[in-house]
């Protein structure tokens, strides 16, 4: 666990931790379906493994979204 940290900023560098709290990939590409219920087309991702660990030590995440109702489920 990192304790008293003195974090400087400096215009012409960016600090370690902000590489640590940014993840950069491509987009997908737009989606021309269309979804008449739920449960009919559901976009799921997994991300990971990240460098720093949570909490409770998780280092994936699961990211599941219903198509038609935009609901939102996320798993470490």
């Amino acid at each position: 666990m990192l304790k008293n940290i003195d974090i400087q900023y400096n215009e012409k560098n960016i600090c370690d931790y902000c590489y640590y709290a940014k993840q950069h990939r491509l987009s997908f590409p737009n989606s021309e379906s269309v979804t008449h219920d739920v449960f009919y087309l559901m976009h799921i991702d997994i991300s990971g493994p990240f460098g720093v660990a949570s909490v409770h030590g998780h280092r994936y995440c699961l990211t599941i979204i219903d198509d038609f109702s935009r609901h939102t489920r996320i798993f470490l």
